[in-house]
């Protein structure tokens, strides 16, 4: 079975139309109110794509579904059930939840699974409760245990030439002694984007 040119190149306009509504230029923009009519067209288009690809080939049954899966993405960009962010980058439309700890109860945490959770930033203030709430943990069993590395001693012995402690760029008064750990008062400090500016 061929590939369906005039549904695809549909999908590609389709989906460049709607890029070009919400795409910021650079860096990453949430969207509080998303474009209905190109989203809608993006999903039409995809959900026509997959009828025509659906029946031919297990490969292609598999496209099939995957555009099915994605009209639902695009059209779920559209709910406002006050539990999702959308985003928009450039090429990139994309939504997530806020609050994950249902989906987490339901899919993860019920049943018999076990689950050990490990960071370093599970903690706020020593205390598990953010965390707890956020990702639905009702019945964890929690111990905070201190880190043995020293590292204020640490610090001394890197090669800065292989770990920088500075980002990309920082602006140093110079004026300022150095110590062992900085080349003076920093002022400011930041990372280049991909274009490196």
């Amino acid at each position: 079975m061929p590939a369906p040119a005039r549904a695809l190149d549909r999908v590609e306009g389709a989906g460049r139309r709607l890029l070009a509504a919400v795409s910021p230029p650079t860096g990453r923009r949430r969207l509080r109110e998303v474009p209905a009519g190109p989203v809608h067209e993006l999903a039409t288009r995809l959900v026509e794509l997959a009828a025509a690809l659906d029946g031919g080939r297990d490969e292609l049954d598999a496209v099939a579904a995957r555009a099915d899966r994605l009209a639902a993405d695009a059209t779920a960009c559209l709910e406002d059930d006050g539990n999702r962010v959308v985003w928009s980058e450039p090429d990139l439309l994309a939504w997530a939840p806020v609050d994950v700890g249902g989906a987490l109860t339901e899919l993860l945490w019920g049943g018999d699974t076990t689950a050990i959770l490990v960071s370093a930033t599970l903690t706020a203030g020593g205390e598990f409760g953010f965390v707890r709430d956020r990702l639905g943990l009702t019945a964890a069993h929690e111990l905070a245990v201190g880190s043995p590395y020293d590292f204020r001693e640490q610090a001394l012995l890197n090669n800065a030439d292989q770990t920088p402690k500075l980002p990309d760029w920082a602006i140093v008064d110079l004026r300022t002694p150095s110590d062992d750990l900085w080349p003076g008062l920093i002022y400011d400090a930041g990372f280049f984007d991909e274009q490196w500016r």
